[in-house]
Formats: C-alpha cells, structure tokens, sequence
C-alpha cells in the first residue's frame, strides 16, 4: 500500500512537471511551428544516451516551407510529429513496448516525449465600430492506448493560447484515459480597429511507465485543427509567419538544375561503364 502511494505521487509530480514545462515554452511570444520527439529509458538522468532525439523548426520569417515533420522508429518505439500552419493543423503519433524483462520507467522524467507546436502573431482590422469577438478553436481528435493498472499513466497535453500580443488568454487540457480523446479548446477575445493578437498552440504525448510486454500509444494524429472565427466585417489582414492559411511548399530546385546535375553525372557513369 505504501508503494502504491509513492506511484501516485511520483505520477501527480511528473504530470505537473510536465504541464509546468511545457507552459514556460508557451510565454515566449515568438513566431515558429516547432516539433521534438525524445525517447530515452532511463529518463535522461542516466549516463545511458536517449535511443532517439529528433527536432525540427521553422521559427525566421520569411518561411520557406509551413510545415515541419519529424519520424522515428526503432526497437520497441516509433513516432511521427508535425505541425503546418498552412493548413492550421497538429498531429502527433507514438506507440512504445517495452521490450525487456525489467519495467521501464524514467527517473523524473518521461521516457517519450514528443511534441508540435505552432507560433504566429496576427493582425486583424475591424472595419466596424466599437469591439468585436473573436474565436480561436483548436478541436482534438485521437486516443490513448495502454494496459490497465499502469502505475503512472501516460499523458496528452493540449493548450491554445490567443489574444492581444503581452496578455493572450488561455484555454487548457489533460487526458489520461485510455480510449477516444474527442475535446476543443476555446478562446474568444475583443478586438476592435487594428488589433495584433498572439496565437500560440501545443499538443503533446508523454510516457513514463511501461511494463514488461505491454504497448502505450498515443494516436494523436487525427487532427487537431485550429479553427479562427471572425465576424463580418473583420478581416485577417497578415500574420508574422507570412503562412498562417496559406500553405507553403519548400522552394524547388530551378528547372535547369536537374538538367545540370544529370550531365555532371554522365561522364562518371560513362566511365564506370567502359572500366
């Protein structure tokens, strides 16, 4: 029973570190799309080196893409992480098993770890009179997956923050139990004439615990999609990013530059071929 007690406080703790953690990187009112994904056994507080530690960003305006994704597999765990602010959408996947004999779990900290993130100020201009409400939805479409009586719980964090660039608001969630996750954040704020108002939108997927054999899974990749709701007469006029909607593919190579890259090539094939 007292063991029992230990496990749910150490749970309780890692849960609020983690919602702690990720809610100081929400405080800075910077421009990005942003994911990370981690997977590390002993929890990163052992000499023994993560099995996987990915990033990826787009955060210096003018983007040439507006959507960044990072992948991962491996014994025992795979992930996928993404976030497009063309397309105003976050998704997340992660499945991992324990494949040893001993239970797998992080000294303080998660085992894996991934997250999506999305940054952008933007102005809106109200050609009406007096202040106007505004919305920012994000809708949270996935699953949690694992066996039961886990002593801590995996965790999926999602938050939106919206509003006035220095004072946006917040909208917040937990989820922790296995089944569908089906839940929208909200925010609605007052803008009137030209207002620069911050968005800022994180999904997370965190496991601490595993036992020997068992699969935790994350599927947050169905979606969640932001959705900002302007009433007639207010207008999105730019966003910092310069891709907020508007989906930007990476810049393509000059159409004569396979044609150059191709007749470098030749006479080395050429050569292989007459040896």
């Amino acid at each position: 029973m007292k063991l029992d007690g230990h496990i749910r406080t150490l749970a309780f703790a890692l849960g609020a570190l983690c919602v702690t953690s990720q809610a100081q990187a929400l405080l800075r009112d910077d421009t990005g799309i942003e994911v990370a994904g981690t997977v590390d056994l002993d929890g990163r507080l052992r000499p023994n080196p993560p099995l996987s530690a990915e990033t990826e960003f787009e955060t210096a305006p003018p983007y040439t893409r507006s959507v960044v994704s990072i992948n991962d597999s491996g014994t025992g765990f795979e992930y996928f992480s993404e976030a497009d602010i063309g397309n105003q959408t976050l998704r997340i996947y992660g499945s991992l098993t324990n494949t040893t004999s001993a239970d797998l779990v992080g000294d303080g900290l998660a085992i894996m770890n991934l997250r999506a993130q999305l940054r952008d100020t933007l102005t809106l201009v109200s050609a009406l009179p007096g202040k106007q409400l505004v919305t920012l939805d994000m809708a949270i479409d996935g699953a949690l997956s694992y066996a039961s009586g886990i002593p801590i719980r995996p965790l999926v964090n999602a938050q939106l923050f919206f509003g006035p660039v220095g004072s946006a608001t917040n909208d917040s969630n937990s989820y922790n139990q296995p089944g569908a996750i089906d839940d929208v954040l909200s925010v609605t704020i007052e803008v009137e004439g030209t207002t620069d108002v911050f968005i800022d939108a994180l999904l997370s997927f965190a496991v601490f615990y595993a036992r020997p054999g068992e699969t935790v899974t994350g599927s947050l990749d169905n979606t969640a999609r932001l959705t900002l709701t302007l009433p007639t007469g207010v207008t999105l006029a730019a966003s910092t990013s310069g891709t907020f909607g508007e989906v930007l593919a990476p810049v393509p190579l000059p159409g004569a530059l396979p044609l150059l890259v191709s007749a470098l090539l030749l006479p080395k094939l050429r050569r292989r071929g007459s040896a």
